[in-house]
């Protein structure tokens, strides 16, 4: 507001004498006195407008360069020496809430990401006046990467940020935001995968995290998901995975580990990985929690995963199969009599090729990968044992050379040591390689130390001879001198 003189005219009010003896006749000839204006000088105050230049939220996006929406998003950001955004969005938000908005995916984090904090970049105005850029209920936790502006003409100004934030529109509002920035996502897996690269590289555990916390948009984000495969060496999305399928798949196969180079070599990926079919590695820690929420992609296609029991390959000989498992129906007795605290059963399996076993979780029980990711936590509590110690499955190659040899043996003599220590020797192996954690690993080195014996034509309970006690040394006494005697 400024202030300024101007000059108004005043009235002037004048006097008549009037002669009250005497009566004056009006006539309509009688001249009006020429009456000159008086102007005096007062103080007023006005607004002025200083800028006449519209937000740039509030122009036409056609007429905004990309040096000037570059140029914005360091200022809202507050780093003026900022990289360019990887992409924006400047859309305009009609009908139940009407709202100018626009969105930026910063190309650099600074400092770490906090996947369960508010979004720090992001202002909201109201009838182009600044409310707030700490208001964690207009952009969900998942999407605090995001730098943007909102801005609506519907919001009211004259209340508080707490009452603000429980009026309907924020929610209407919130919601177009979030379809809004999934669809720029969307649109930059498709128009530019290298700068999707970028994106997925800094922000994918933020889309992890919203398919765990929003559920609404759990299929959207699931089309945005990349990861590492066994036959190819980019990441991949589950678009592209469903395409390769093979001719009566109806899942997508996963394991989850800490590599994927641990992965390619794990014992239950042979026989899928012989038969050509793909399977997603999973390394980070959230991925299997994001496997509990996502029941299915696209509505149809099912996750299996191959480190549970419960599913099979198609086009298995199911004659063949009875057969086998009714030939190696007492091997199975024995084994899991032997390793009964250990397993809950023993099953032929439907995925070795090469390995003589591998050790699975039941349907419901927890994998090997999520053992090791619960085990990771910072905080655990004392029933962290029960629930992940549970028993469990133990498959066997019916075509190994081990498996058929040790078979043999047990029926000539169920109770020969060897046999025993080369059923926990096989237990051990295959919980290593199925990428369990040993339970007792001394056991476990006694055990190989035994077969190393054996191979090497030495008697198992043979033991290095032990050297003898050291003889101590006689304490020195020191010679007296008699010289003085």
């Amino acid at each position: 507001m400024e202030k300024k003189e101007v000059e108004e005219e005043v009235e002037t009010e004048e006097k008549e004498q009037k002669d009250e003896e005497l009566q004056v006749e009006e006539t309509e000839e009688e001249e009006e006195e020429t009456k000159e204006p008086k102007f005096v000088e007062e103080v007023v105050e006005e607004w002025v407008v200083m800028n006449e230049n519209k937000p740039i939220w509030a122009r036409n996006p056609k007429e905004i360069t990309d040096e000037e929406y570059n140029a914005f998003f360091r200022v809202l950001n507050k780093q003026p020496h900022a990289a360019d955004p990887l992409a924006h969005i400047h859309f305009k938000g009609e009908g139940d809430a009407n709202f100018n908005a626009i969105i930026y995916i910063p190309s650099e984090v600074t400092g770490q990401l906090d996947l369960g904090g508010t979004a720090k970049g992001w202002k909201l105005y109201v009838k182009r006046v600044f409310v707030t850029d700490n208001f964690e209920h207009l952009m969900p936790k998942f999407l605090n990467f995001l730098v943007g502006v909102t801005d609506s003409d519907d919001l009211p100004l004259n209340v508080s940020r707490e009452v603000l934030q429980e009026n309907k529109l924020i929610e209407l509002i919130k919601k177009r935001l979030v379809r809004k920035a999934i669809a720029l996502f969307q649109q930059l897996a498709q128009d530019e995968p290298t700068k999707y690269k970028d994106f997925w590289e800094l922000y994918g555990q933020n889309i992890k995290y919203g398919i765990i916390e929003d559920s609404a948009n759990r299929a959207r984000l699931s089309k945005l998901l990349r990861y590492w495969s066994s036959k190819t060496e980019n990441q991949t999305g589950l678009e592209d995975y469903v395409s390769r399928m093979k001719t009566g798949q109806d899942g997508i196969y996963y394991l989850g580990g800490e590599t994927k180079e641990n992965l390619a070599s794990s014992p239950l990926l042979e026989k899928l990985v012989k038969r050509g079919y793909e399977v997603l590695y999973m390394v980070d820690p959230i991925d299997e929690y994001v496997m509990f929420h996502l029941d299915k992609f696209d509505s149809k296609y099912k996750f299996i995963n191959v480190a549970k029991e419960g599913w099979s390959l198609p086009g298995e000989d199911e004659e063949e199969k009875e057969r086998i498992e009714k030939e190696l129906e007492p091997f199975k007795k024995w084994l899991q009599s032997n390793l009964k605290d250990r397993i809950e059963k023993v099953v032929i399996s439907d995925r070795l090729t090469k390995s003589p076993s591998a050790i699975l979780s039941t349907a419901y029980g927890y994998s090997a990968n999520m053992e090791r990711v619960l085990r990771a936590q910072a905080v655990q509590d004392k029933r962290f044992s029960s629930y992940t110690g549970g028993k469990r499955v133990m498959e066997i190659n019916p075509r190994h050379p081990i498996i058929t040899t040790l078979a043999s043996k047990i029926q000539e003599n169920a109770e020969d040591p060897t046999a025993l220590d080369t059923a926990e020797l096989l237990y051990d192996t295959a919980l290593l390689n199925s990428g369990y954690t040993l339970e007792h690993p001394a056991e476990f080195a006694d055990r190989i130390h035994r077969m190393i014996k054996l191979g090497l034509n030495l008697d198992p309970t043979a033991e290095a001879p032990e050297l003898p006690d050291p003889v101590p040394e006689a304490p020195k006494v020191e010679e007296q001198q008699h010289d003085e005697l």
